[in-house]
């Protein structure tokens, strides 16, 4: 659940550790004659950005309800494991579909620039371009019909990358 648009939700997998140098974790060390520490955190999964908006019913009063993405072949929900020795998170999918419900209803506006962003946090995933493989991406409203977008195209969601979906 997304509390407010605009927000990321709770649900960002964050990997945290000590700096063993710029970009790499290694374990935090911790004892009592250490009065300070500093701990860095990288983001594990990739972040999908959707900015909501309809050009073509402009104040029709729908509300966002939830987002949802799901993927033929491909994994977008599961696990992280995370080894620091080898500074390494290893995402394993069990599920080919997320879905992100906003708490706080806001309209769909009528313009990119004033959209509202829902984001969700999925598996780094590569899908290649494919004539059976696809990527379906659905807004569910309240008070009216929603939307959903469906897309062959290759993609390739990065951990730490937002990606956003217009």
């Amino acid at each position: 659940t997304q509390n407010k648009l605009g927000i990321s939700g709770g649900r960002a997998c964050l990997v945290g550790g000590a700096q063993a140098s710029k970009g790499v974790l290694k374990d935090l060390e911790v004892s009592a004659q250490t009065a300070k520490y500093d701990a860095y955190f990288k983001l594990a999964g990739a972040v999908l950005q959707f900015n909501i908006y309809d050009s073509t019913t402009p104040s029709s009063g729908e509300l966002i309800k939830s987002v949802k993405v799901s993927a033929t072949g491909a994994n977008l929900s599961g696990d992280f494991t995370v080894n620091y020795a080898g500074d390494s998170v290893t995402a394993s999918g069990s599920g080919n579909s997320v879905t992100v419900t906003v708490e706080t209803r806001e309209i769909v506006v009528a313009d990119k620039a004033n959209a509202k962003a829902v984001y969700a946090v999925i598996i780094p995933a590569s899908i290649a371009a494919s004539q059976s493989g696809t990527v379906t991406y659905t807004v569910e409203t309240y008070g009216g019909s929603g939307y959903e977008f469906t897309s062959k195209a290759a993609k390739k969601w990065e951990s730490g990358v937002i990606t956003p979906i217009n």
